[in-house]
């Protein structure tokens, strides 16, 4: 029977009779509060609605009839099927997903985790006519299990009962159900589903209310839902078991040899006066020893001199594990060990010669000191850094001292043990540079030792981040006691930086006594002008980089949570189509930024060049303008364009000044509103320089314009008059800064006007040299025909695994065949030993370990194969600017494509080289 309703809550408007079932979703804390999933759910709805809640209690079966029947108004936790849909409204999105496990107790020695088949004849509860039973039924057909099923009507705690009296044998319900007791846990995962918030047909005014409140409570925390799952459904104690056989193999071993790598603090270190192990090791085996809730493990820590050592007394029976330890899975292969999941990482530090101090470059090292019998970085470089020779020393300090005296051109340590050498870095003129890399922190086991492998994997899972890098940072930390003399030693170039200061303090300071009044106060407004300086142009980069982060975090939002909603509604082709547009739009607007920021730095860098090549006037001022016809277009913006020229061809770059144009008219477009109006003006003028003409653009729109005050600071690097959380637009206030550097470098000049409300003109004046002719030097976009590519076959040298993947997914779905290389010394081999006419064109990669794209194209440019040797090849790579195309022609290759891949320009490229 269910019980009368409780008196109303707080709140007011209108009175909801909620179904109360006892569950993770609704229950009672200990100090008698109502509390569970649902509960708080409801109660963040009742904050946008008003409503006020008679909660009426009963078990989970009785209160949906009670819903069928018009007498409770709201239930929670309710699956969807075609059923209920016909007798109850479902909420227009879920209030979550489950999964179901089947729970065993943990007594049960008839039922193997590992052999499903032992569920043959048991009998498995399940509540009647849920979503799991159907989800069991679907997984024991898959998996041949002929089990016996028994309906279960009551509350949480009555089914747990009845597991522990024995009148099931098993039961299928969510994590949080582990709740109920400690002695189950979950031996697998049945299936999953989504779950609604379900209203009274008798209700459906609440409908569009609670559709509202709904939809509020995600877009202000999409992860609203995964966190009330993590507080009221998850059950970490249901998956601290370890099944039967690692249980039992763990009695019989007993003590687990753990072999470190003594004076290697912070991970790990034999203390010494007691000789016992400590460091963020010890810390990790006394958190994990009692981390299984049905085994209490025993570790005895082993020293080795060097991880090296550790390895053999691994591999000769000595100990049982190793830490720390990172392994490919190719050295692994060869060392006969297995690396369990790592549970921490730490990050690679190359520490350098002052002289190179900047940006590590790897192409730059050649030798690499390295500890003798430290395993752990000899792994990073044969994996990372495979071109680099590995010098072997006997210490740290001789791996610092090879560094110093050239022997070496860098040492590698770890980010954690870097405060440890500070002493000896500071004192021989060193700098740690980041490499960009990691390394894992992980047990290694023999081969053979499966069960450990396993036992291991479970323990460290249950450690969390927060004590994992706590720990080490605890360790860390060294205290060192430095006399003043010590001090200068290590510190020598800062404090004889100190002291020229300070001397020349003291020589100002005279000089200014003795200098008149009018001097002095010269030199504090040039001090002033200066400092007024700095700190604007330090605002400026602070108010960028403030800018900047939203700008990118903005569309990475959009591509996160559109693929979260893509994950959700696969089934769904309307949707599915919005998001990924979205997703499209979204990335598109990153990548536009990113390019933005990087041409900046081309420029400031000074690495571009001039490419003038002789182009038609009129052809090209027709591109540029079409362009953004139908963006204009669909704004109902005006659009117009005269061209007031003779001269027909001129000499230009047509990329930067494209560019330039491409820019100013972007801004147009974003920055008009609907109905406004923009207009592209070319005058020639004439020129004193024979063989030359001058060409004034001027692009004027009727758009919100800029303030007198912040005009004539457009061309600054980071300034922008508002950012995009006010204007909606987005930029990083690079693109005018770029315009103005490109019209200079191409001897230019550069003006605009603007007012506030009226709108904007930019006037853009360029010298160019006459020409008789205009050269087609681009290839125009060739019709594709989705059959033509059957039957061909690509050699794709690619060494990162998902631009791989990506090309192969791509190339696939348009009829290609595929072979892949690693790295242009593979793809080189595999070109040459091919039989004739296997192999139609190369895509190639451009920055890949052994041999890059631009050797690669040479090496088959030059073979004797006269067939092979002019093979169609593509570069296909993320050196995407105009220098990067070049050395690809240069290298003899036929074409170049940018990443990310544009689909259609990729197509159009292989039709070309393929059918030309």
């Amino acid at each position: 029977m269910c019980a009368a309703p409780d008196r109303p809550s707080e709140g007011s408007g209108k009175v909801v009779r909620v179904g109360w079932y006892y569950s993770p979703f609704n229950y009672i804390d200990n100090n008698g509060r109502r509390t569970g999933y649902a509960y708080e759910y409801q109660k963040k709805i009742a904050a946008y609605t008003g409503w006020s809640y008679e909660y009426v209690t009963g078990s989970w079966v009785e209160l949906m009839d009670m819903l069928r029947r018009g007498e409770i108004d709201l239930m929670s936790d309710v699956s969807f099927t075609e059923k209920r849909a016909a007798d109850m409204i479902f909420s227009s999105q879920p209030m979550g997903i489950e999964e179901y496990f089947i729970y065993i107790d943990t007594g049960r020695r008839d039922i193997d985790p590992d052999d499903f088949s032992t569920l043959n004849g048991k009998r498995i509860g399940i509540n009647r006519g849920s979503v799991q039973e159907k989800c069991f039924i679907s997984w024991a057909d898959e998996h041949d299990i002929h089990a016996e099923i028994v309906h279960l009507d009551g509350t949480g705690k009555e089914a747990v009962k009845a597991l522990s009296d024995g009148e099931i044998d098993a039961i299928v319900n969510v994590p949080a159900f582990a709740l109920y007791n400690e002695n189950i846990y979950p031996i697998a995962m049945v299936g999953s589903s989504q779950f609604y918030f379900v209203l009274s047909n008798n209700r459906s005014d609440l409908y569009m209310e609670l559709d509202s409140a709904m939809n509020q409570i995600q877009s202000l925390n999409r992860y609203y839902t995964k966190q009330l799952n993590e507080k009221y459904l998850s059950s970490e104690n249901a998956f601290r078991f370890l099944p039967v056989r690692e249980a039992e193999w763990l009695d019989y071993h007993g003590k687990i040899r753990v072999g470190y790598w003594e004076h290697y603090l912070p991970f790990c270190d034999r203390d010494e006066n007691t000789g016992e192990l400590t460091g963020f090791l010890d810390e990790c085996l006394k958190r994990i020893s009692t981390s299984m809730r049905n085994a209490h493990v025993e570790f005895e820590p082993v020293p080795y001199k060097t991880l090296e050592a550790a390895m053999e007394g691994l591999h000769n029976g000595e100990i049982d594990c190793v830490f720390p330890i990172t392994l490919d899975l190719h050295t692994a292969d060869e060392q006969k060990a297995l690396v369990t999941e790592p549970f921490g990482t730490s990050g690679v530090i190359a520490l350098i010669r002052m002289k190179g101090r900047g940006e590590f470059n790897p192409l730059g090292v050649k030798r690499a000191a390295v500890e003798s019998g430290n395993i752990w970085m000899q792994s990073v470089i044969s994996e990372d850094f495979p071109t680099w020779e590995t010098v072997v020393c006997d210490s740290e300090e001789d791996c610092i001292k090879a560094v110093i005296d050239g022997k070496a051109d860098c040492f590698l340590v770890s980010n954690y043990r870097l405060n440890r050498l500070m002493g000896a870095v500071g004192r021989n003129g060193l700098v740690p540079v980041s490499t960009g890399k990691t390394v894992n922190l992980a047990f290694a086991v023999r081969k053979d030792n499966v069960m450990l492998y396993s036992i291991l994997g479970r323990m460290t899972n249950t450690l969390s981040d927060a004590d994992i890098y706590s720990w080490l940072g605890r360790y860390s930390y060294v205290d060192r006691k430095v006399s003043l003399w010590g001090y200068i030693r290590e510190h020598f170039l800062l404090t004889l930086s100190i002291l020229v200061a300070i001397i020349a303090v003291i020589s100002i300071m005279f000089i200014r006594s003795v200098r008149a009044r009018e001097r002095a106060q010269i030199l504090n407004k040039e001090l002033e002008k200066a400092r007024e300086a700095a700190e604007a142009a330090n605002s400026a980069k602070t108010s960028f980089l403030f800018n900047m982060s939203h700008d990118i975090r903005t569309p990475m939002n959009a591509i996160m949570g559109f693929r979260d909603l893509l994950e959700k509604h696969q089934d769904e082709p309307e949707m599915r189509a919005h998001y990924l547009e979205q997703i499209k739009d979204a990335s598109g607007v990153l990548l536009s930024i990113i390019n933005n920021v990087l041409e900046m730095a081309r420029i400031e860098k000074g690495t571009i060049v001039l490419d003038e090549m002789p182009l038609e006037v009129e052809k090209f001022a027709n591109n540029v303008f079409s362009v953004f016809q139908e963006l204009m277009d669909e704004k109902e913006i005006k659009y117009t364009m005269h061209l007031n020229n003779k001269t027909k061809y001129v000499y230009c770059d047509a990329t930067k000044t494209n560019a330039v144009f491409i820019n100013i008219l972007s801004n147009a477009n974003k920055y008009t509103g609907v109905g406004g109006s923009v207009h592209f003006q070319l005058d020639e003028l004439p020129s004193e320089k024979e063989g030359w003409t001058v060409f004034r653009t001027t692009i004027s729109d009727t758009g919100i314009g800029m303030s007198e005050d912040f005009l004539p600071h457009i061309f600054e690097e980071f300034s922008r008059e508002q950012n995009t959380t006010h204007n909606k637009i987005e930029g990083t206030g690079l693109g005018m800064p770029i315009v103005k550097r490109l019209v200079e470098f191409m001897k230019g000049t550069i003006e605009v006007k603007s007012k506030k409300g009226v709108g904007t003109t930019f006037i853009v004046t360029f010298p160019l040299r006459i020409a008789q002719n205009a050269a087609d030097h681009q290839p125009g976009v060739v019709e594709v025909n989705p059959e033509q590519f059957k039957g061909k076959r690509i050699l794709l040298a690619e060494d990162n695994e998902i631009n791989a993947e990506i090309a192969k997914a791509i190339l696939g779905e348009a009829g290609f065949d595929i072979d892949c290389a690693e790295d242009g010394n593979i793809c080189v081999n595999m070109l040459a030993e091919a039989p004739a006419h296997t192999y139609d064109v190369i895509l190639m990669d451009i920055q890949m370990p052994n041999m890059d794209g631009y050797e690669a194209a040479r090496t088959i440019r030059a073979m004797d194969d006269v067939e092979k040797a002019n093979i169609p090849i593509l570069a296909m790579t993320a050196n995407a600017f105009e220098e990067d195309k070049r050395n690809a022609f240069d290298a003899g290759m036929n074409g170049h494509i940018a990443k990310p891949i544009d689909v259609k320009l990729l197509m159009s490229e292989l039709a070309r080289v393929l059918f030309r």
